[in-house]
């Protein structure tokens, strides 16, 4: 059975891309359009990444969700998506459980980001 990713993102084109490319990977996707929507996702279910947007609608932006990931799952890996790294103060130096995937991306970046985490071969 394939790894569970939480997949957070507000632009629908990039969420449906990523979660083609991420099951086509093998991963099982839970998509969400906001932190607040990922954040009910995650208190009825469990997941082996977490992959979010940095800057969302909401009361939960991406650096929110990220804590409350952190404080609930301590384990749980985060790759965090954005186009504006410099918004990554809030969030602190990233640990060894999370990454930056700046945007833009081609297809490869994700899986470059994510797997090492997950503990898996990249290619």
């Amino acid at each position: 059975m394939g790894r569970r990713i939480l997949l957070v993102e507000d632009d629908e084109l990039i969420r449906l891309s990523v979660a083609e490319l991420l099951e086509e990977a093998g991963f099982i996707v839970i998509a969400a359009e906001s932190g607040d929507a990922a954040a009910e996702q995650m208190d009825r279910s469990s997941f082996d990444l977490l992959l979010t947007d940095l800057q969302m609608p909401g009361r939960l932006n991406g650096v929110g969700l990220a804590m409350r990931a952190r404080c609930r799952h301590p384990d749980l890996p985060i790759v965090i998506m954005t186009g504006r790294p410099d918004a990554l103060a809030d969030l602190g130096r990233l640990g060894d459980r999370e990454a930056l995937l700046p945007k833009p991306f081609r297809a490869g970046d994700v899986l470059a980001a994510l797997r090492p985490l997950l503990g898996q071969p990249e290619g």
